[in-house]
Protein backbone atom coordinates (compact mmCIF):
# COMPACT_ATOMS: atom_id res chain seq x y z
CA UNK A 1 0.00 0.00 0.00
CA UNK A 2 1.55 3.35 -0.85
CA UNK A 3 0.19 6.90 -1.42
CA UNK A 4 0.18 6.60 -5.42
CA UNK A 5 -2.39 4.12 -4.58
CA UNK A 6 -4.60 6.02 -2.45
CA UNK A 7 -3.94 9.33 -5.12
CA UNK A 8 -5.12 6.58 -7.54
CA UNK A 9 -8.52 5.35 -5.55
CA UNK A 10 -9.72 8.58 -4.62
CA UNK A 11 -9.11 9.88 -8.52
CA UNK A 12 -11.07 7.30 -9.77
CA UNK A 13 -13.84 7.44 -7.15
CA UNK A 14 -14.27 11.41 -8.20
CA UNK A 15 -13.92 10.33 -11.91
CA UNK A 16 -16.97 7.59 -11.06
CA UNK A 17 -14.42 4.99 -12.69
CA UNK A 18 -15.55 1.81 -11.11
CA UNK A 19 -12.99 -0.86 -12.86
CA UNK A 20 -10.18 1.79 -11.70
CA UNK A 21 -11.54 1.78 -8.46
CA UNK A 22 -11.28 -2.28 -8.41
CA UNK A 23 -7.90 -1.74 -9.78
CA UNK A 24 -6.69 0.64 -7.06
CA UNK A 25 -8.30 -1.69 -4.01
CA UNK A 26 -6.16 -4.74 -5.96
CA UNK A 27 -3.19 -2.72 -5.22
CA UNK A 28 -4.03 -2.35 -1.71
CA UNK A 29 -5.17 1.45 -1.68
CA UNK A 30 -6.68 1.94 1.91
CA UNK A 31 -10.25 2.80 1.26
CA UNK A 32 -10.04 4.88 4.84
CA UNK A 33 -6.99 7.41 3.92
CA UNK A 34 -8.36 10.61 3.93
CA UNK A 35 -7.29 13.05 1.49
CA UNK A 36 -8.62 17.29 1.17
CA UNK A 37 -10.27 16.48 4.16
CA UNK A 38 -12.64 13.73 2.98
CA UNK A 39 -12.38 9.71 2.26
CA UNK A 40 -12.87 7.98 -0.80
CA UNK A 41 -16.59 6.91 0.45
CA UNK A 42 -17.22 10.60 1.06
CA UNK A 43 -16.48 11.46 -2.36
CA UNK A 44 -18.57 8.41 -3.67
CA UNK A 45 -21.51 9.67 -1.57
CA UNK A 46 -21.15 13.30 -2.79
CA UNK A 47 -22.07 12.79 -6.18
CA UNK A 48 -24.45 10.89 -8.90
CA UNK A 49 -24.46 6.92 -9.96
CA UNK A 50 -22.16 5.96 -7.53
CA UNK A 51 -23.92 3.12 -6.08
CA UNK A 52 -21.26 0.80 -7.39
CA UNK A 53 -18.30 2.20 -6.06
CA UNK A 54 -19.79 2.86 -2.68
CA UNK A 55 -20.68 -1.26 -2.47
CA UNK A 56 -16.88 -2.00 -3.82
CA UNK A 57 -15.64 0.49 -0.80
CA UNK A 58 -17.94 -0.82 1.45
CA UNK A 59 -16.71 -4.62 0.77
CA UNK A 60 -13.03 -3.57 1.25
CA UNK A 61 -14.28 -2.62 4.52
CA UNK A 62 -14.56 1.36 3.92
CA UNK A 63 -15.90 2.76 7.36
CA UNK A 64 -19.84 4.32 7.06
CA UNK A 65 -19.23 6.91 10.36
CA UNK A 66 -17.32 7.89 13.37
CA UNK A 67 -18.13 5.20 15.32
CA UNK A 68 -15.84 2.93 13.57
CA UNK A 69 -12.70 5.23 13.80
CA UNK A 70 -11.42 8.31 15.94
CA UNK A 71 -9.76 9.43 12.66
CA UNK A 72 -10.34 8.54 9.19
CA UNK A 73 -13.81 10.10 9.16
CA UNK A 74 -13.49 13.48 11.60
CA UNK A 75 -13.30 15.93 8.53
CA UNK A 76 -12.94 19.79 9.53
CA UNK A 77 -17.16 19.70 9.09
CA UNK A 78 -17.70 16.47 10.42
CA UNK A 79 -20.10 15.42 7.42
CA UNK A 80 -20.65 11.96 7.25
CA UNK A 81 -21.36 9.59 3.96
CA UNK A 82 -24.50 9.54 5.17
CA UNK A 83 -25.38 13.03 5.18
CA UNK A 84 -24.08 13.54 1.82
CA UNK A 85 -26.39 10.91 0.35
CA UNK A 86 -29.13 12.44 2.54
CA UNK A 87 -28.79 15.61 0.66
CA UNK A 88 -28.90 14.18 -2.53
CA UNK A 89 -32.06 12.45 -1.64
CA UNK A 90 -30.53 8.94 -2.79
CA UNK A 91 -32.72 6.58 -1.01
CA UNK A 92 -30.81 3.37 -2.46
CA UNK A 93 -27.67 4.95 -1.18
CA UNK A 94 -29.31 5.67 2.18
CA UNK A 95 -30.18 2.26 2.46
CA UNK A 96 -27.14 0.39 1.27
CA UNK A 97 -24.98 2.93 4.22
CA UNK A 98 -27.52 2.20 6.65
CA UNK A 99 -27.45 -1.31 6.33
CA UNK A 100 -23.71 -1.19 7.23
CA UNK A 101 -24.72 0.84 10.60
CA UNK A 102 -24.56 4.24 9.34
CA UNK A 103 -25.67 6.30 12.17
CA UNK A 104 -28.69 8.77 10.34
CA UNK A 105 -28.97 10.51 14.00
CA UNK A 106 -25.16 11.55 14.20
CA UNK A 107 -23.96 15.22 13.43
CA UNK A 108 -21.62 17.48 11.70
CA UNK A 109 -20.28 21.24 13.40
CA UNK A 110 -23.52 22.38 12.24
CA UNK A 111 -25.18 20.36 14.40
CA UNK A 112 -27.52 18.41 11.76
CA UNK A 113 -28.41 15.00 10.98
CA UNK A 114 -28.86 13.15 8.21
CA UNK A 115 -32.18 14.58 8.03
CA UNK A 116 -31.66 18.37 8.30
CA UNK A 117 -29.23 17.72 5.36
CA UNK A 118 -32.51 15.81 3.32
CA UNK A 119 -34.92 19.11 4.31
CA UNK A 120 -32.02 21.80 3.41
CA UNK A 121 -31.68 20.38 0.25
CA UNK A 122 -32.83 22.54 -2.99
CA UNK A 123 -34.08 18.72 -4.92
CA UNK A 124 -37.76 18.29 -5.15
CA UNK A 125 -38.89 14.76 -3.81
CA UNK A 126 -42.20 13.29 -5.02
CA UNK A 127 -44.58 12.17 -2.26
CA UNK A 128 -43.72 8.73 -2.45
CA UNK A 129 -39.95 9.13 -2.32
CA UNK A 130 -40.39 11.43 0.75
CA UNK A 131 -42.08 9.16 2.40
CA UNK A 132 -39.51 6.38 1.94
CA UNK A 133 -36.72 8.88 2.63
CA UNK A 134 -37.77 10.07 5.67
CA UNK A 135 -39.08 6.28 7.30
CA UNK A 136 -35.68 5.53 6.09
CA UNK A 137 -33.82 7.90 7.63
CA UNK A 138 -35.89 8.18 11.43
CA UNK A 139 -35.67 4.54 11.79
CA UNK A 140 -31.70 4.74 11.48
CA UNK A 141 -30.97 7.11 14.26
CA UNK A 142 -32.55 10.60 12.92
CA UNK A 143 -34.76 12.38 15.47
CA UNK A 144 -37.34 14.31 13.33
CA UNK A 145 -37.15 16.76 16.56
CA UNK A 146 -33.24 16.82 16.54
CA UNK A 147 -32.72 21.23 16.37
CA UNK A 148 -29.19 21.99 14.82
CA UNK A 149 -26.15 24.18 15.92
CA UNK A 150 -28.56 27.03 15.75
CA UNK A 151 -31.84 25.80 16.76
CA UNK A 152 -33.69 24.52 13.21
CA UNK A 153 -35.25 21.56 13.17
CA UNK A 154 -36.25 19.25 10.04
CA UNK A 155 -39.27 21.01 9.25
CA UNK A 156 -37.89 24.37 9.64
CA UNK A 157 -35.33 23.74 6.45
CA UNK A 158 -38.65 21.64 4.75
CA UNK A 159 -41.14 24.86 5.10
CA UNK A 160 -38.30 27.15 4.13
CA UNK A 161 -37.24 25.58 0.78
CA UNK A 162 -41.03 24.84 0.14
CA UNK A 163 -40.53 20.97 0.17
CA UNK A 164 -44.49 20.60 0.20
CA UNK A 165 -43.89 16.60 0.02
CA UNK A 166 -41.51 16.48 2.97
CA UNK A 167 -43.20 18.95 5.19
CA UNK A 168 -46.49 16.59 5.04
CA UNK A 169 -44.62 13.55 6.00
CA UNK A 170 -42.49 15.12 8.93
CA UNK A 171 -45.74 16.09 9.89
CA UNK A 172 -47.21 12.78 9.94
CA UNK A 173 -44.28 10.99 11.48
CA UNK A 174 -44.49 13.76 14.69
CA UNK A 175 -42.82 16.93 13.99
CA UNK A 176 -42.96 19.28 16.82
CA UNK A 177 -45.38 22.16 14.98
CA UNK A 178 -44.30 25.41 16.86
CA UNK A 179 -40.28 24.65 17.41
CA UNK A 180 -39.11 27.89 17.90
CA UNK A 181 -35.69 27.57 20.04
CA UNK A 182 -33.75 28.93 17.05
CA UNK A 183 -31.66 31.76 16.71
CA UNK A 184 -34.26 34.09 15.38
CA UNK A 185 -37.42 32.73 17.72
CA UNK A 186 -38.83 31.67 14.42
CA UNK A 187 -41.65 28.71 13.77
CA UNK A 188 -41.53 26.75 10.82
CA UNK A 189 -44.71 28.84 9.96
CA UNK A 190 -42.82 31.73 10.37
CA UNK A 191 -40.51 30.76 8.35
CA UNK A 192 -42.30 29.94 5.60
CA UNK A 193 -44.08 33.22 5.35
CA UNK A 194 -41.06 35.33 5.91
CA UNK A 195 -39.03 33.20 3.15
CA UNK A 196 -38.27 35.46 -0.01
CA UNK A 197 -37.19 33.66 -2.62
CA UNK A 198 -38.53 34.52 -5.30
CA UNK A 199 -42.09 33.88 -7.14
CA UNK A 200 -41.58 30.58 -7.82
CA UNK A 201 -42.28 29.84 -4.37
CA UNK A 202 -45.12 31.44 -3.62
CA UNK A 203 -47.47 28.87 -4.28
CA UNK A 204 -45.76 25.97 -2.57
CA UNK A 205 -45.04 28.56 0.06
CA UNK A 206 -48.67 29.35 0.28
CA UNK A 207 -49.82 25.68 0.29
CA UNK A 208 -47.38 24.83 3.03
CA UNK A 209 -48.75 27.54 5.58
CA UNK A 210 -52.32 26.24 5.08
CA UNK A 211 -50.63 22.91 5.96
CA UNK A 212 -48.86 23.97 8.68
CA UNK A 213 -52.29 26.21 10.23
CA UNK A 214 -54.66 22.75 9.38
CA UNK A 215 -52.23 21.22 11.21
CA UNK A 216 -52.40 23.38 14.36
CA UNK A 217 -49.30 25.70 13.88
CA UNK A 218 -50.15 28.70 16.01
CA UNK A 219 -52.07 31.29 13.46
CA UNK A 220 -51.08 34.94 15.36
CA UNK A 221 -47.57 35.57 14.34
CA UNK A 222 -45.19 38.76 14.79
CA UNK A 223 -46.96 41.83 13.02
CA UNK A 224 -45.58 43.45 9.69
CA UNK A 225 -42.89 46.08 11.37
CA UNK A 226 -41.81 43.23 12.56
CA UNK A 227 -41.21 41.05 9.48
CA UNK A 228 -43.96 38.86 9.73
CA UNK A 229 -47.56 38.61 8.31
CA UNK A 230 -50.64 37.08 10.56
CA UNK A 231 -51.39 33.82 8.76
CA UNK A 232 -55.03 34.93 8.38
CA UNK A 233 -53.84 36.85 5.53
CA UNK A 234 -52.66 34.46 3.64
CA UNK A 235 -53.50 34.94 -0.36
CA UNK A 236 -56.70 33.27 -1.19
CA UNK A 237 -55.45 33.37 -5.04
CA UNK A 238 -52.00 31.81 -3.96
CA UNK A 239 -49.59 33.68 -5.89
CA UNK A 240 -49.45 36.74 -4.09
CA UNK A 241 -49.65 38.06 -0.45
CA UNK A 242 -51.78 41.20 -0.04
CA UNK A 243 -51.00 41.77 3.54
CA UNK A 244 -48.22 44.88 3.40
CA UNK A 245 -45.64 42.12 4.06
CA UNK A 246 -42.63 42.07 2.29
CA UNK A 247 -42.43 39.37 -0.05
Amino acid sequence: MTAIEDDLLHQAVKDGDLDLVRSAILQRADPNCAKDDRCAIHWACAQNGSLGIVELLLESEAYVDTEETSTSLLTVDQRQPIHLAARRHDLELIMMLTRADADCGTTDTLGRNALHWACEASLRCPLARAKALVTALVENGADVNAADAEGYTALHYSARKGHLELVEVLLAVGSEIDSNKNVDGTTPLMTVLDYTAGAALDKRRSLIATMLIRAGAKSLLWDTSQGYCPASSLPARQDACECGCSD
